[in-house]
């Protein structure tokens, strides 16, 4: 009985410790979709999301989704800013 109670606490533990990153993964992956169909209908409105620094440009589709895949935590926000102009 020790032993099956052990164990079940180390698996509800381990779950934890796995769930959490599937779910950031899930969340970053999910609003990085919505970024990609929602830049390529603003593209396709005519008033595209686009964002300069120096030489630095992201203005399409593509570069917005793979932006918010490796830095979503820049890229998000600055897509939304972005959006509302």
């Amino acid at each position: 009985m020790v032993a099956a109670a052990w164990t079940m606490a180390e698996m509800s533990g381990l779950t934890a410790a796995l769930l959490v990153p599937a779910l950031v993964l899930f969340a970053v992956f999910s609003t990085a979709s919505w970024v990609y169909a929602d830049a390529k209908a603003q593209r396709e409105r005519g008033t595209p999301v686009v964002l300069s620094v120096c030489a630095f440009e992201v203005s399409t589709p593509k570069g917005w989704f793979l932006g918010c895949l490796l830095a979503w935590v820049v890229f998000f926000p600055l897509y939304l800013t972005g959006r509302e102009r």
